[in-house]
């Protein structure tokens, strides 16, 4: 259930750029939370 709720937290943020004009900047976002959030995933003490 943790998983599917930061998947959506993930989701959620990466949605909030989508009116983000320059596309390169948009896709650098998008890409950089969802490492972000995974590295938080993977290194979360418990």
């Amino acid at each position: 259930m943790a998983g599917e709720f930061t998947t959506g937290i993930t989701d959620a943020v990466v949605d909030g750029f989508a009116d983000t004009a320059d596309p390169g900047l948009r896709e650098l976002l998008g890409s950089l939370t969802r490492h972000l959030h995974a590295f938080v995933r993977e290194t979360r003490p418990g």
